[in-house]
């Protein structure tokens, strides 16, 4: 474990800001999108819209961690502009000496640990009690960037090589078609 580990409860690492409880009266034709857990994990999902005025806490902005307590427990790096964070989720913000993308890390890999202490049978939902005792160790914070350095460097890779398997899906579903329906035929050697 090495004496550059320390031992702190997520609550000492980060701040845990809850989205705001929307009522559907508040939604606009226009305004930024308030994003639900379904909007988290699907870009492409159908968001509603919000113009009016709430406190600036509520927002999240590209480069912002937001987590799930609800249901799909999920952490997120959030990529896609200015919007309005709704009930159920999260936007953590590091507190001093601690890493954004080490977190984000932290809290992708503390994510199953979190389910088994969760409440709920069906609906699982983590509390803020949970997140004052759920212990973690955290390095220094140069160690934490050095940590996350190595991660993310494995994860852009992930990332590569799932798109290059989507493209060789795609191909490989055209090429099936064309050869098993004999529009294309193959070439005797």
């Amino acid at each position: 474990m090495g004496e550059e580990f320390r031992s702190r409860t997520l609550d000492e690492l980060a701040h845990f800001i809850n989205g705001y409880a929307f009522k559907p009266s508040d939604f606009t034709e226009n305004g930024l999108p308030v994003i639900r857990i379904q909007q988290l994990l699907d870009a492409d999902a159908e968001t509603d819209r919000f113009d009016g005025q709430i406190d600036s806490r509520f927002m999240i902005q590209t480069g912002d961690i937001v987590m799930s307590w609800s249901g799909t427990i999920a952490v997120v790096e959030w990529k896609r502009g200015d919007a309005w964070l709704n009930q159920h989720l999260f936007r953590v913000d590091p507190r001093d000496g601690v890493s954004r993308e080490f977190l984000r890390h932290l809290l992708s890999f503390a994510v199953d640990d979190l389910l088994r202490a969760a409440h709920g049978t069906t609906m699982k939902h983590i509390t803020r009690a949970e997140l004052s005792r759920f212990v973690v160790l955290i390095p220094s914070l140069g160690e934490q960037r050095r940590i996350a350095g190595v991660l993310d460097t494995i994860d852009e890779t992930i990332q590569a090589n799932e798109r290059q398997r989507d493209k060789l899906q795609q191909l490989r579903a055209g090429l099936a078609s064309d050869l098993l329906s004999g529009r294309v035929r193959t070439v005797a050697a």
